[in-house]
């Protein structure tokens, strides 16, 4: 009698499930010249690189620090090698840079990813963003070249200093492997336009939206009496509208590839539970990104509006409630932006988990998904 075997499949979102390797080895400042080398050693990943179940997420990578003299970071040209010989380039120095600013500063902690939304810190128009920590910058080579190969084995980081200086101190470059970010683009899509019908956003998801093409709505101006100190220059600019509901009392937002002059604000629709009513509407608790927990730059960036990276870290929030953020294009300026958060449900996810019906999501738009993904728990690596 031949016995059955059942097989039980379970299904869960792949992109939960990343791991990070380090070189953590620290180099003291001007003990190296001209060329520094680390290597990074990756094991247990499932082989090979694909653009449907592994890949290479983000490099983080740290460099100075303020107990040390400022370095010409722009005339580092850092480049990262798999172990089967293929290399990108991370930042790219002098005479051609596309990494950071031609000035001299004493940290750099950066978190790159491969997206085309995202900019590089030198064309961010900031100056003074040391140690570019907050959000996320891109690189000039994407990492798919690496899809196809084996991630196991001897990565090789190459810092390559185009001067005669010495080099700053190396604090550590980690690669973080995982599942593809699932991107959500709603660049084309102009519905949000509106406090009565923003766009709803979780934290499954990368969003990408714009407030080009928006238009200046009196529902546009916040009411300029705003608590906590908190800067907004109460103007009817061309708004784009979000709303959130947080699976904890902190949720954080950032908010990368600015391009214009934006700004930002997170928001309680107050007791009436009207957020087209801003008479008592009230910021919440980080709401603000010049507030000290958000401005976290060793001196202050946001400035009222800002085209650097910015990040909203919420506290004090009930869950399940539902909140708002406005992005503002002060003086009408537009920008598509980068958005990513940390603590929010999937209520509005355009992406379904299986089973996939042929219909599409009521709070989203049928252009926008950009990917839908089946998920299998078979093909599922812990580490």
């Amino acid at each position: 009698m031949m016995k059955k075997i059942t097989f039980s499949i379970l299904f869960f979102p792949l992109f939960l499930f990343s791991q990070t390797f380090t070189n953590s080895l620290v180099v003291p400042a001007n003990t190296w010249n001209g060329t520094l080398i680390k290597t990074i050693t990756v094991s247990g990943l499932v082989n090979p690189l694909s653009s449907s179940l592994l890949v290479l997420r983000q490099v983080n990578l740290h460099l100075g620090r303020q107990l040390d003299g400022t370095y010409s970071y722009s005339r580092y040209t850092v480049t990262l090698t798999s172990p089967e010989g293929t290399t990108i380039t991370i930042v790219s120095g002098h005479p051609n840079p596309v990494s950071f600013p031609n000035a001299s500063y004493k940290e750099i902690n950066t978190k790159f990813r491969d997206n085309s939304n995202l900019r590089t810190p030198a064309a961010s128009g900031d100056s003074y963003g040391e140690p570019w920590h907050i959000g996320y910058y891109r690189t000039p080579d994407s990492f798919s070249n690496f899809n196809g190969e084996n991630p196991n084995g001897d990565w090789t980081l190459t810092i390559a200093e185009n001067s005669s200086s010495n080099g700053a101190r190396f604090n550590n470059v980690e690669l973080i492997f995982g599942t593809p970010f699932q991107i959500n683009n709603q660049t084309s899509n102009t519905s949000y336009d509106a406090c009565s019908t923003p766009l709803c956003i979780s934290s499954n998801e990368v969003t990408i939206a714009t407030n080009n093409g928006f238009s200046s709505q009196a529902s546009d101006m916040f009411n300029t009496n705003t608590s906590g100190g908190c800067s907004w220059n109460g103007a009817q600019n061309n708004s784009s509208w979000f709303r959130f509901t947080p699976t904890s009392s902190n949720v954080k937002i950032t908010i990368s590839g600015i391009s214009g002059n934006l700004q930002i604000l997170a928001v309680s629709p107050g007791a009436d539970n009207n957020i087209c009513t801003p008479a008592d509407n009230v910021v919440l608790t980080g709401g603000c990104p010049a507030s000290a927990i958000n401005d976290t730059y060793f001196s202050p960036q946001y400035l009222n509006g800002s085209t650097i990276n910015n990040q909203l870290n919420l506290s004090g929030l009930t869950i399940g409630q539902e909140y708002f953020f406005i992005v503002d294009g002060t003086g009408g300026s537009i920008s598509p932006f980068y958005i990513e958060m940390e603590g929010a449900n999937q209520a509005c996810n355009c992406f379904v988990s299986p089973p996939i019906v042929n219909t599409v999501p009521p709070t989203c738009s049928a252009a926008s998904i950009s990917r839908i993904v089946n998920y299998d728990a078979s093909l599922i690596y812990t580490f």
